[in-house]
């Protein structure tokens, strides 16, 4: 039924360490952080695709990488596209696509500072 799935995505440059950010949450093509001294929300800037389901995973490089899930066009086949956030620019980035479209799967990252995805929902047929 399902396929046991390892992915490593690339390998991260592990120049700097990990930044630390409060609260981080994506909703479809919103970006909204909550710095937990503020108490108060703040827009930040879109992601370039919207999407459900993704694997998001923050990475040594200091990106926020958001990977696969599904849009309201690919709910039945999900996305190949990844996209990393810059806390530092509120910039997006498109990275190398995956070379399976997944949905729902899940991300780290390994020691070695490469990003994995695993699992996740194969195109439905």
């Amino acid at each position: 039924m399902f396929k046991k799935r390892c992915r490593r995505f690339s390998k991260i440059p592990s120049k700097r360490g990990l930044a630390i950010i409060s609260v981080l949450i994506l909703s479809v093509m919103a970006l909204s952080i909550l710095p937990v001294s503020a108490q108060t929300w703040t827009t930040r800037a879109s992601m370039p695709t919207a999407r459900a389901q993704a694997a998001v995973v923050l990475a040594p490089d200091g990106l926020i990488y958001v990977i696969g899930g599904y849009d309201s066009a690919s709910e039945s086949t999900g996305l190949t596209s990844v996209q990393a956030y810059n806390p530092t620019t509120n910039t997006w980035s498109t990275k190398a696509s995956l070379p399976n479209a997944t949905r729902g799967a899940t991300a780290t990252v390994g020691l070695d500072g490469k990003i994995y995805v695993f699992g996740g929902l194969p195109p439905v047929v």
